[in-house]
């Protein structure tokens, strides 16, 4: 397996965490606390993603952020 398809979803793991409001581990998705061989098929096929309310956090975290900017 090229470890290169893992970088990405590992990454997005990685940024979740700092666009999140918690910094906990789901039971799915890209913010899984510890991949599995599902996990890593699911990374390498593209189809790892995060949760509909994840998304909607990250969203919000962002759109708070450039708030943020555009005030100062």
């Amino acid at each position: 397996m090229d470890a290169a398809l893992i970088f990405g979803p590992a990454i997005a793991h990685e940024i979740g965490h700092l666009l999140m409001p918690t910094r906990q581990h789901a039971r799915s998705g890209v913010l899984t606390g510890e991949w599995q061989k599902e996990e890593v098929i699911s990374a390498v096929r593209g189809q790892m993603v995060f949760s509909p309310q994840e998304r909607e956090l990250i969203r919000a975290d962002v759109a708070a952020r450039t708030r943020e900017l555009r005030g100062r």
